[in-house]
C-alpha cells in the first residue's frame, strides 16, 4: 500500500468515528486512475449537513493537498423509496469559505435502487436488501 493509500485509509477511519453522530454513515474510495478520492455521506436528514460540513472540511483538507487527486463529497439521504442528493463538491470548491451555501435548494431525488451503502452496511435498518446477494445479510 502506498503512502497515499495509507493516508486515505487513516482519514476514512477518522471520519467513520462520526458515523451515527454527525451522519448515518460515510464511505470513501480511491480512484487513482481518475485522480479522484470520492466520499459519500449518508445523512439522516438534510439538517445534519450544517454540523457535518466543518468537520468534513477539516479532516479532508490534507487529502486535497495531494496534487494528484481531487476529493469529491456527495451528501445523500434515503427517504422511503427515494434516493436524494443534497449536494456535490469537487476539489477546492468544498473548502471555500461559503461552500455550504452551494447545497442544493431542493434535493434531486430518484427511485431508490441498491446503493454502495446497502452493500457496505446490509444490516442497517435503512438498508435495501438486494436479492442478488443473500450472503450479505445476517438472519435476525
Amino acid at each position: 500500500m502506498s503512502i497515499r493509500s495509507d493516508k486515505f485509509e487513516e482519514t476514512l477511519a477518522e471520519l467513520q468515528k462520526y458515523d451515527g453522530k454527525l451522519w448515518l454513515r460515510i464511505l470513501g474510495q480511491t480512484h487513482w486512475q481518475y485522480n479522484e478520492l470520492p466520499f459519500w455521506v449518508l445523512m439522516k436528514d438534510r439538517e445534519q449537513i450544517k454540523d457535518a460540513f466543518p468537520v468534513l472540511q477539516k479532516i479532508l483538507r490534507p487529502l486535497q493537498d495531494d496534487p494528484d487527486a481531487d476529493i469529491t463529497v456527495s451528501f445523500i439521504t434515503f427517504a422511503g423509496d427515494q434516493d436524494c442528493s443534497h449536494g456535490y463538491y469537487k476539489g477546492m470548491e468544498f473548502f471555500e469559505e461559503n461552500a455550504i451555501d452551494e447545497i442544493y435548494e431542493e434535493p434531486g431525488c430518484r427511485p431508490r435502487e441498491p446503493h454502495l451503502f446497502d452493500h457496505a452496511y446490509p444490516n442497517d435498518p435503512w438498508a435495501m436488501k438486494d436479492a442478488r446477494f443473500p450472503q450479505l445479510y445476517t438472519k435476525e
